[in-house]
């Protein structure tokens, strides 16, 4: 049967038929290939999925056996967390890519014709709503087999309050000025509040809802998806094609990035992004001379969004909720790596000065200088939140402690100017060969940047949590920033 490809389009369907009728007549993927490339998955999800099912029996047989207060306050709390926290990330996702996106060709081939935009973007739609009810119901699932709750219903209300948040991106995307705007902003908001109510203990003595009231609340959050998806649909004609593949272009660069194992690049792309949207700026002069410009630069950027030093302030309630749920001793390195990624934003005049020797260059000051210049707005902020932390950490006097929350903020520093000022790969090295081709010999280092020094800096607080510990760690922490700041 042969398929007209010279009528007219009148419908979404008819040309997709058309569009699968070129693909097929163009596939070179042989059958043989496709059955290994299924066997090898098939054998990979029977082998971790085995795996992933004896650690949670395992896992929820240790934890059914401790009945201390903080393991009662952990198993209460976790199921929300992970909720909240998969909510906060997979809304944060979405409202950076799109959630829906088109290509270029697409949007100019596709969405330009006389079809139902609607009945095109549906599998796209329907495809993001079912992965991120997945992902979310599976991971709160999980939590509630290892803590005792309501499997079923937790999995469920899981499942429709991602589609909700989904369905709420897509509105955001449709309409600039939407209330779902603020949505990654609520939901972390929301993961932060519960994290202060372990910290202050408001969870002892609660235990997990039983079933009636889960499945009121599954009902409830099942309606608003269904209500919101709805809505969202309803609205799909009026989505611009220019939104459609900005969050294209952006999947693109992600994709490059990520390919070449550098989360650094990953980070211009999305920073770009984020300036795109905002469009521009009210300038402001002033600022500090010379070879202080950068610290200068950064005081503004700080000014114009002053969330992301709040963005620590909400941080601060993971430590000190760790510590009343038992962590001990880990609770260093969980506020190094905290401080470390929720900084990010703050370094980005240190990522350009790393990228870009160009631009120091036209400051006319030494490189060091620059560097250091761009350590002191990121380092001072860090080191107070590693001083906020003391409290929590381990510590047998208030002094310890306030050496361990110095090394936990200078620690963090260390691995943000590590992540920022690192040199991007080289590709005049020898070459390794691996199943994705010619790869430099200093890429893989690329991927634990930052996390190499979160590691460096704890061992001696995890070894010794003491003043000693303290002046090592500190003392590593200097070496790292001395060589980075003075690297040629």
């Amino acid at each position: 049967m042969s398929l007209d490809t010279t009528a007219p389009v009148r419908v979404s369907r008819e040309l997709r038929a058309q569009i699968r009728w070129w693909r097929r007549g163009h596939s070179e993927l042989a059958w043989g290939s496709v059955i290994a490339d299924a066997y090898t998955i098939l054998l990979s999800v029977l082998v971790y999925g085995s795996m992933l099912a004896t650690g949670l029996v395992r896992a929820g047989a240790r934890i059914s056996a401790c009945r201390t207060e903080a393991c009662l306050t952990a198993r209460t709390a976790t199921p929300i967390l992970l909720l909240l926290a998969a909510l906060a990330i997979l809304t944060a996702l979405a409202r950076l890519v799109g959630p829906l996106v088109a290509s270029r060709a697409t949007a100019a081939l596709v969405l330009a014709a006389p079809v139902d935009r609607r009945a095109w973007l549906l599998p796209q739609l329907v495809a993001g709503l079912v992965t991120v009810s997945g992902v979310a119901g599976v991971l709160v699932a999980v939590g509630a087999a290892v803590t005792g709750w309501p499997v079923a219903a937790a999995a469920v209300v899981a499942g429709a309050l991602a589609v909700l948040l989904h369905s709420g991106a897509l509105l955001a995307q449709v309409e600039p000025r939407s209330p779902w705007r603020r949505a990654p902003v609520v939901a972390s908001l929301l993961t932060a509040a519960v994290l202060a109510a372990v910290a202050l203990g408001l969870f002892a003595g609660v235990t997990p809802p039983d079933g009636p009231l889960t499945w009121s609340v599954a009902a409830a959050a099942v309606a608003a998806a269904t209500v919101t998806t709805v809505r969202a649909w309803r609205r799909l004609t009026l989505i611009r094609r220019r939104d459609l593949v900005r969050g294209h272009s952006l999947t693109r660069g992600l994709a490059g990035a990520m390919a070449g194992l550098d989360p650094a690049l990953a980070f211009d792309v999305v920073l770009a992004r984020s300036a795109e949207e905002r469009g521009s700026v009210r300038p402001r002069r002033g600022g500090l001379p010379g070879g202080w410009a950068p610290a200068g630069a950064d005081l503004i950027r700080l000014r114009r969004h002053p969330g992301r030093a709040l963005a620590l302030l909400a941080a601060l309630t993971a430590p000190y909720a760790a510590a009343v749920s038992g962590a001990g001793v880990f609770v260093v390195p969980l506020a190094l790596l905290l401080g470390w990624l929720v900084a990010l934003p703050l370094g980005a005049g240190m990522r350009v000065l790393g990228r870009s020797p160009s631009v120091g260059r036209l400051l006319g000051a030494h490189p060091a200088r620059l560097r250091l210049a761009a350590l002191v707005v990121p380092g001072a902020v860090l080191l107070c939140f590693g001083l906020a932390c003391a409290p929590a950490l381990p510590g047998a006097d208030p002094m310890t402690r306030l050496a361990c929350g110095a090394a936990v903020g200078i620690g963090s520093c260390a691995a943000l100017a590590r992540w920022h000022l690192a040199s991007p790969p080289d590709y005049n090295r020898p070459l390794a060969s691996t199943p994705m081709g010619a790869v430099p010999t200093n890429l893989y280092g690329s991927a634990v940047r930052g996390l190499d020094i979160v590691g460096l800096v704890s061992i001696p607080l995890l070894l010794s949590p003491d003043l000693t510990g303290a002046a090592v760690s500190l003392a590593l922490s200097g070496v790292v920033l001395g060589v980075l700041v003075r690297r040629e």
